[in-house]
């Protein structure tokens, strides 16, 4: 959010959806030490894959905000873009890339200025650095799990959610460790869940 405010401080309100989620995304792990899980699944494979299955969406055509999008897996697909994008464009571009694109954007007066500015300063137009983006997504290594591709259905079995509901039971009368040990026995069943996971942490945590 703080990413958000700068955004919109530092450009007069008028840096592109696109820009402000993928910038956002961007600084939302950079401030601090990376951890196991950051960028995991890799948002450049989420990006591909759900584009593949005709879950993506053009950068510039999200619309107002990516949560109305139509569905969660688009949405989910619409941010590892935008965040795939703004990672590829930073880096392909040059470390004073992003902050000119700021600057710039201030005296931008039509929808067309970002383009212009872009080309300004990275010595390409918009539309070709998107083109490049999908070259570059073409040779990415898509090795995920199955259940964390976009639009997959949860696969573990009903034994796994049965266990997962008797942890919430227990978790809320205050059976921290009985709760942990019916979460752990669900967690091992769906180990990429990130509710599974979460639901385990609460319990290691209270105990």
């Amino acid at each position: 959010e703080m990413t958000h405010l700068a955004l919109s401080r530092g450009t007069r309100d008028k840096a592109p959806l696109w820009l402000q989620e993928g910038v956002a995304k961007r600084q939302q792990t950079r401030w601090r030490e990376a951890e196991p899980l950051d960028d995991f699944p890799p948002d450049d494979v989420v990006a591909r894959i759900g584009m593949a299955k005709g879950l993506g969406v053009e950068l510039d055509k999200i619309g107002p905000s990516i949560a109305l999008l139509p569905s969660a897996e688009q949405a989910s697909v619409a941010y590892a873009e935008v965040a795939s994008f703004i990672r590829y464009w930073a880096r392909e571009a040059g470390g004073d890339a992003l902050p000119q694109l700021v600057v710039r954007l201030k005296d931008a007066r039509e929808p067309d200025d970002v383009g212009r500015s872009i080309a300004a300063i990275s010595t390409a137009d918009f539309a070709t650095w998107v083109g490049r983006w999908k070259t570059y997504l073409s040779s990415v290594q898509t090795t995920i799990p199955t259940d964390l591709e976009p639009g997959a259905k949860p696969s573990f079995a009903a034994d796994a959610a049965r266990r997962v509901r008797l942890g919430t039971l227990l978790q809320n009368r205050g059976h921290a460790k009985a709760a942990s040990m019916e979460r752990t026995k669900a967690h091992t069943m769906a180990p990429f869940d990130a509710n599974v996971r979460c639901a385990l942490a609460e319990s290691l945590v209270a105990m």
